[in-house]
């Protein structure tokens, strides 16, 4: 979604308002999209197989339901050296969002460290930790 600056604070709460129904329209499609039920962990083990490409359609929605969370609070991985390191961060919680690297978790292979960061988000979103 794109960024609609700071005017948009007073004509976003005006229901007749485009702009309002599509920010309305893509926050309630985020919250049914929450509410749904844990995904069967065989779709966790399409991921770990294989983090890049074409997914299966269960897989993909997964994925687009834990990239659209809010930034705020969000794991995320920082290539540290070009194609050989990335450093696990997280965004802060609070304003202005800053990244933030306090655990200084490394990894040597984007897979796992892509791997590490869905079994968070997986937590994250269902409250249990992947057994695989």
């Amino acid at each position: 979604m794109a960024y609609l600056g700071n005017d948009c604070k007073s004509k976003c709460r005006d229901h007749k308002n485009p702009t309002y129904s599509i920010l309305r329209r893509d926050l309630d499609k985020r919250l049914s999209l929450k509410a749904m039920e844990k995904p069967p962990v065989e779709i966790a083990q399409e991921f770990r197989l294989s983090p890049f490409g074409d997914h299966s359609p269960g897989l993909h929605e997964l994925l687009k339901l834990m990239r659209s969370q809010p930034i705020a609070g969000k794991h995320f991985l920082f290539m540290s050296k070009s194609q050989e390191e990335w450093v696990l961060g997280r965004f802060s919680v609070d304003s202005p969002i800053r990244p933030l690297f306090a655990g200084q978790t490394i990894f040597n292979n984007l897979e796992t460290a892509e791997w590490y960061v869905f079994k968070i988000r997986w937590f994250e979103l269902f409250g249990s930790e992947l057994e695989i």
